[in-house]
């Protein structure tokens, strides 16, 4: 079950250099606490052909953010919500 205080946090995504990234302060706060995570963690899709490739900005494939968007909410880059906001002030349902 979804932890209510998660369900009601907004989660802004980053633009940077063309990409988009998962702000660092929306990660767990063991990830926080880990020396890996100097930057926001930019946001990547898995292809089952086993490529990667990263989300691009302002034109994202809506398919591979969703994608990439479940994949980092699995791993506790952002919390348990259900949409994220795009940096351009659109919401997005995962």
């Amino acid at each position: 079950m979804n932890n209510p205080s998660e369900e009601n946090t907004e989660v802004k995504l980053v633009a940077e250099d063309g990409c988009l990234y998962t702000p660092k302060e929306a990660m767990s706060k063991e990830l926080r606490d880990l020396d890996f995570y100097q930057d926001n963690p930019i946001l990547i899709v898995h292809h089952p052909e086993g490529d990667h490739d990263t989300i691009k900005w302002p034109r994202p494939n809506a398919k591979h953010l969703r994608s990439a968007l479940f994949d980092a909410r699995e791993q506790g880059l952002i919390p348990d919500v259900r949409e994220v906001l795009l940096p351009n002030g659109e919401m997005f349902v995962i």
